[in-house]
């Protein structure tokens, strides 16, 4: 169940005082992402089918957030994960990996997808594929859902910073959102995990083209100036993918001051001493 909060910082609602700004704090999810839906519900789906049985292997190749929920939870279900990461990950993350069981593949970025091909293909491993399943959006409905159910507040715009874009993709749908909306670095601007859709996509089968119509496009300078952002649950620790898709919403607001905004974050979390 995902835990919500209403933003009530100045820096964003100071200039549009008729707006509603909501987030969920996806980083008190057990592998601490909005990532566990799509990861926890496959894995049962998976398991419950037989494709995969326990002792078996999954692998998927991702940049942080994937990795982290499915190394957390292949070892709940007793699994073996091979995770294929960027050379340029960070140590502390191959740590934290490693030591959940995960046996983890560095590869330059421009290679990763390849080698990974090669080895699911290879070890006859079942791979996550998250990157060309739209079906994944599915498990992030209940969020959308939830937050209906909790607050009986019709949502006029579902924005989020895209890296599959499964999760805003999902959120949308089960909120019944008017409108969906990417948030993206502008040219040059680099976001571990998120991508501008002009310089990095995977061609004509990048769904994401396809998905995603509305979109804005935010230089550094715009993005939220702190990682720490309050809320009615206090303060709540972000990363810079919210920072971006905060920036994204103020642009959003200019033009809509008085909309009911959901912003999907990656890792929101509560700070100790919070509400």
């Amino acid at each position: 169940m995902s835990f919500f909060a209403k933003i009530v910082d100045p820096w964003l609602m100071e200039p549009f005082p008729e707006a509603q700004v909501y987030t969920s704090l996806e980083g008190e999810a057990p592998g601490g992402s909005i990532k566990d839906h799509m990861v926890k519900g496959e894995l049962e789906e998976l398991l419950e089918r037989g494709t995969i049985q326990a002792g078996g292997d999954i692998a998927e190749i991702s940049a942080g957030s994937t990795a982290l929920s499915l190394a957390f939870y292949a070892q709940k279900y007793h699994l073996n994960s091979h995770l294929f990461l960027p050379d340029t990950a960070p140590k502390s993350l191959q740590n934290n990996l490693i030591k959940m069981g995960a046996r983890i593949h560095l590869a330059p970025m421009e290679s990763a997808y390849e080698r990974y091909q090669e080895f699911i293909k290879k070890e006859k491993i079942h791979p996550f594929n998250q990157m060309f399943d739209p079906q994944k959006a599915k498990y992030y409905k209940i969020i959308g859902q939830e937050f209906r159910e909790s607050f009986k507040s019709q949502i006029d715009a579902v924005i989020g910073a895209v890296g599959t874009g499964h999760s805003l993709e999902g959120v949308a749908q089960g909120a019944c959102a008017k409108r969906t909306v990417s948030a993206e670095p502008a040219a040059g601007v680099a976001v571990a995990g998120v991508r501008n859709l002009d310089e990095q996509n995977l061609g004509s089968k990048d769904l994401c083209l396809e998905r995603f119509k509305e979109r804005i496009m935010v230089e550094k300078k715009d993005f939220f100036p702190d990682k720490v952002i309050m809320t009615d649950k206090n303060r709540v620790e972000i990363g810079e993918s919210f920072q971006l898709v905060l920036g994204a919403v103020k642009f959003l607001l200019k033009n809509s001051p008085k909309a009911s905004v959901f912003a999907v974050g990656a890792k929101n979390k509560r700070l100790p001493g919070s509400v």
